[in-house]
């Protein structure tokens, strides 16, 4: 994919929503959903919908271990 069309997803994505935009800001691979949440001042559901959005629009990759599941932390991805 090129960075032009990222870009353009993440204008569709992002317009308007601020608090979604500090979610994104907020991952960094090392962080839970859960901490994500509290950071931003979202509640858990709202970041994990919004993860996802973000994970569709491929956007985001969650990140994987060795053998290729998905790293969860405190039970959230």
């Amino acid at each position: 994919m090129e960075l032009q069309e990222l870009v353009a997803r993440a204008r569709i994505l992002f317009k308007g929503a601020p608090k979604r935009v500090r979610v994104f800001e907020l991952v960094n691979g090392k962080r839970s959903a859960k901490e994500t949440a509290r950071k931003s001042g979202r509640g858990l559901s709202a970041t994990l919908a919004d993860l996802q959005k973000m994970k569709d629009m491929e956007l985001l990759e969650y990140r994987k271990d060795s053998s290729g599941k998905i790293v969860r932390k405190s039970d959230s991805v």
